[in-house]
């Protein structure tokens, strides 16, 4: 060992885990943020809703072991809804670290993620690793690229089912026609302005009008008419 453990082992027990494949994971780092002045509470920003099913250390320096409570809300300040309980370490030994295994949690799209650490505080500042299964998206390209994927307007409008059925018809039976993609880097739009619906006036407020256009007209043409017959 390369540093005493911060921990008595008493026994130890092997046992074989499966784990999952990796392939349609994605490890994204988590840095912790204080949550109260002992260092037993840790909060980390998920940066949106992500599918995240798994967590796992992930602090470089230093070496701890820990016990917490797993909770998750949609906003910084709460409410927290708890989610599970896990057991976190990672030792440095002289033939490399040694890591806990994931931590399953469904964290249901939340947007904050809080450890509770039962007992004493850790001698570092935890770092989580959030693995989470990212969906697949398909698009039907309209001529060649680059494209623009514009996403969070309230604006758009529903695409065509029957098209959209007749590209995964396509899809299923010649595959090879997908082809993979990657994001570009990030730019913002019409940023705020773009979740709020067009201002515009509705079908009712037309016909209304229309109404009440209708009737005016039709006034003038009958104080037309009446005067006529008075002078007449």
């Amino acid at each position: 060992m390369g540093e005493p453990l911060p921990v008595t082992l008493r026994a130890v027990t092997a046992a074989a885990v499966a784990r999952p494949s990796d392939a349609a994971l994605e490890r994204i780092e988590l840095q912790g943020t204080r949550g109260d002045a002992g260092g037993t509470i840790w909060r980390f920003e998920l940066g949106g809703p992500l599918p995240v099913d798994a967590l796992e250390p992930a602090w470089a320096a230093g070496q701890a072991v820990f016990e917490a409570t797993i909770e998750t809300a949609d906003d910084e300040d709460g409410p927290w809804s708890r989610r599970g309980r896990g057991l976190f370490y990672r030792l440095r030994t002289d033939a490399g670290p040694i890591t806990s295994e994931p931590v399953a949690v469904d964290t249901r799209g939340a947007r904050w993620l809080r450890l509770r650490i039962e007992g004493a505080a850790p001698q570092v500042s935890p770092t989580l690793a959030a693995r989470a299964r990212m969906p697949v998206l398909h698009f039907a390209a309209d001529g060649p690229g680059p494209y623009r994927l514009a996403v969070g307007s309230a604006r758009a409008e529903p695409a065509d089912e029957r098209a959209v059925s007749r590209m995964l018809e396509t899809l299923a039976q010649a595959p090879e026609l997908v082809a993979g993609a990657r994001l570009g880097e990030a730019r913002v739009l019409a940023g705020e302005a773009a979740r709020r619906p067009e201002a515009g006036l509705s079908m009712s407020a037309v016909l209304w009008g229309v109404l009440v256009l209708g009737v005016a007209l039709l006034a003038l043409m009958l104080r037309s008419l009446l005067r006529e017959a008075r002078q007449g």
